[in-house]
């Protein structure tokens, strides 16, 4: 596990990836005597560190390189080039660099596993852990500073780790996995450890200090709501529910916005899975916020955590039913009901498959169970998010 050190050896005009060390910033100056001809060669040594998951952010510095005589070591020539490059990423001869680090923005950049991402070293990918309690590090190569982004309550400073709460303060010393991210989420687990398909109990650290919470992992999915039409009793989660101690490894609870909102606080959400199921006939459908141009799918998600009063587009929603044929029609396009208060938009009136408010819907509430079909005739309803 871990990343892997690269060095950018550029020799004239050959540009070469070899594994060592190098130093920050700056490219380590060489000068090296030729003895075939006898002249003065210079080379310049970079290090790039390879992340074990790749990104995507569409905020890249230039139209994407490709082509059949592009390589990796061309890539990485191609971010030296331009002195506000921080990272790139290729994939089948597909060259992108950019001038930050997709995890600065979150909204605007995804973790792949189809792309390889480096970075050029920085003080940021020296130490992991140099903004700590979930905050985010972001070189700037411009100016050879970094910055600590994102820094939550209790916490303050340049590196977020100065608070005047006393009950967080702890002079444990946390695993490594801890203090780097390895853990903070399901698909953190799933992509670090390769955690088994299916679902499985784990403790995360979203705010990558002592403080966990448990829950249901679904592969790389984190299981938000998990109701069912038979249970007495579900869990309502709000924003205050986020927090040290948290477990729902065990059903029956529902997540409602502001608690998906302090998850995406910290730990930034790409995607929601939809489910529902009927009693009646077994018959399931699932709504995903994910298309081919994955880009798309901030325009749901972040409806969703009401960053946004757009409601979703149809045809930026992957719909899958277990029966064949099956057809929506949404009104106006759009997924969703405008009338419902935004607190509970992740569960009521997800979906109208009619012009008609009492038509047929998925939605879960209180007081009304449907999985398009009559009212009641839900056995289960599942949100799944990955982030």
């Amino acid at each position: 596990m871990g990343r892997q050190r690269y060095f950018i050896i550029m020799w004239a005009s050959l540009t070469i990836l070899v594994h060592t060390d190098g130093n920050l910033w700056e490219p380590t100056n060489i000068t090296r005597l030729d003895e075939q001809n006898g002249r003065t060669v210079s080379i310049k040594l970079h290090t790039f560190k390879k992340w074990r998951v790749g990104a995507l952010a569409r905020a890249w510095l230039s139209p994407p390189v490709s082509g059949d005589g592009m390589s990796k070591t061309h890539c990485a020539h191609n971010c030296l080039d331009d002195g506000r490059c921080v990272t790139f990423i290729f994939k089948n001869n597909m060259c992108r660099i950019y001038t930050t680090v997709p995890r600065a923005t979150p909204t605007i950049g995804m973790d792949s596993i189809h792309w390889d991402m480096y970075e050029i070293s920085n003080p940021c990918t020296e130490n992991q852990n140099l903004c700590e309690h979930g905050s985010i590090c972001v070189p700037d190569r411009l100016t050879k500073t970094y910055e600590c982004i994102n820094c939550l309550p209790p916490f303050t400073g340049n590196h977020c780790n100065e608070t005047t709460d006393v009950t967080m303060v702890h002079n444990e010393i946390l695993h490594d996995d801890i203090l780097f991210g390895r853990n903070k989420s399901c698909a953190a687990l799933y992509y670090h450890f390769d955690v088994p398909a299916g679902n499985q109990i784990q403790n995360i650290f979203p705010w990558r200090d002592q403080r966990k919470i448990t829950v249901l992992c679904n592969s790389q999915y984190m299981v938000a709501s998990n109701a069912a039409s038979y249970a007495a009793n579900v869990r309502e989660l709000h924003a205050e529910d986020f927090a040290d101690g948290l477990d729902i490894s065990i059903s029956f609870f529902r997540a409602h916005t502001s608690f998906l909102q302090e998850i995406d606080k910290v730990i930034p959400i790409d995607r929601y899975i939809f489910t529902c199921d009927r009693m009646s006939d077994g018959v399931w459908y699932e709504f995903t916020t994910s298309r081919v141009n994955a880009f798309d799918r901030y325009e749901t998600v972040d409806y969703f955590t009401a960053k946004t009063d757009k409601r979703p587009q149809q045809d930026l929603m992957l719909f899958y039913a277990s029966i064949p044929g099956v057809q929506l029609n949404c009104p106006n396009g759009t997924t969703s009901d405008p009338n419902i208060d935004p607190e509970e938009r992740p569960f009521k009136n997800l979906v109208l498959d009619s012009d008609q408010i009492n038509g047929p819907k998925f939605t879960y509430t209180n007081q009304s169970k449907q999985c398009f079909g009559n009212e009641g005739d839900v056995r289960l309803f599942k949100l799944r998010i990955l982030n």
